[in-house]
Formats: structure tokens, sequence, C-alpha cells
């Protein structure tokens, strides 16, 4: 009875990974210039268990590895006003900002059947971004970005399931929480990173039943 309820509850688990690629959205800001040019593509891994098997309706828990943030090292340059004995000079100082997560999803999933092992599915739901490092120097010419934050956003996305086997799922990701803030002169400034994912997956319950 137990093995019998717990199949009922997860019914499948398997692997993901794929590309992301990441954008911004920020406040307050006069530093930013071609940005399109920071953008960073990078990767995801991840590892999912399918929550009930309602018709038309489950839920997927996921745990992923993932990297955001800009491709060039040194990318921005933050001007700072600082009061010398000669007046107000300013200076520049550098973020450098690719940062490391554990990032958990919470998505449920609304399907479309189209065969008894092929379907459809849109998705959405809440995430939750664990920092757990980043490539910020830590020289006095660059600011100060912490390497543990928990940052809260949102999933959106389609996908597709085939043979029961072979998952494909294309998301949007956007970013509450700002990864980062700074102030220079008055202002304050605070940055968003946002992705767009494009993942490939297996179901490995069902890799484990074939006679291979």
């Amino acid at each position: 009875h137990v093995n019998n309820c717990s199949s009922q509850i997860v019914n499948q688990f398997g692997v993901k990974g794929g590309i992301i690629y990441t954008g911004f959205n920020s406040s307050d800001d006069e530093v930013l210039n071609s940005i399109s040019s920071l953008n960073l593509i990078s990767f995801d891994l991840g590892i999912y268990a399918e929550l009930f098997d309602f018709r038309y309706f489950n839920m997927s828990t996921e745990l992923h590895y993932i990297v955001k943030g800009e491709r060039n090292s040194n990318a921005f340059l933050v001007p700072l006003r600082e009061n010398t004995s000669q007046g107000n000079v300013w200076t520049f100082k550098y973020i450098n900002d690719t940062y490391h997560y554990l990032s958990l999803h919470l998505l449920p999933r609304y399907k479309f059947l189209l065969t008894n092992e092929d379907k459809l599915y849109l998705f959405g739901g809440p995430r939750f971004d664990f920092r757990i490092g980043n490539t910020n120097s830590e020289s006095e010419n660059s600011i100060h970005v912490s390497n543990f934050k928990l940052e809260l956003g949102g999933t959106l996305g389609i996908g597709g399931q085939f043979r029961d086997v072979l998952l494909m799922e294309l998301r949007f990701e956007y970013n509450f929480t700002p990864t980062y803030q700074f102030e220079y002169g008055q202002e304050k400034t605070t940055r968003n990173h946002n992705t767009i994912s494009f993942l490939l997956g297996v179901n490995l319950r069902k890799v484990m039943r074939l006679d291979l």
C-alpha cells in the first residue's frame, strides 16, 4: 500500500538541462548603455519530480543550479562622487556580476493530451533563487556584492513531452527581488536579472522501465 500511494503522488522524476539568456530590468539607472552587448548566455542543470497525475493537471517541483549575469568581466563602470579637500571628485568602480544560484521552482502545469504518450503543457509559478556565490572582484576598484541572498521570482513557459520520455521547454523567468542595489551621486539604482531559457529533460522513471 505504501508503494502504491507513493507512485500515485510522484508520477515521474528526471533531469533537465539547457541554456539561459540573461537580460536586465533596471530602475533609475543612467549607467547602463548598450546592455545587449553584455547579456550572458549560460547554463541550467536541474532535477524534477512531477506530483500527481490528473488528466489535465499536475505539479512539477524542481531544483536547478543556474548562472546569471553579464558575459564581460568588469562590465559596468559606476561613477561615484567623493568629497575631497579639492572639492567633489568623480571616480569609477567596477561591477562584475556573474552569479551562481540554487533555484527552487513550484510549477503547476495544465496539459493538452495529443496521444497516450505525447502531450503539450503550459506552466507557471513561483521560484526561489538562493545565491551561493558570484565572481565579483573584492578589489578596491569594485563595488561589493554579497555572495548570499534569497531572490524571489516567477516562471512562465510552454513545454512538450514525447514518448513519455523526452521533455522540451521554453521558459521566461522574471525576478521580483533586485539582484543588487548601489548608490552613485544622489541616485539609488536597482538591477534585476531576468532570463529566457530552453531546456531538454528526460523522464528517468520511464527510462528505467525500458528494456535496454
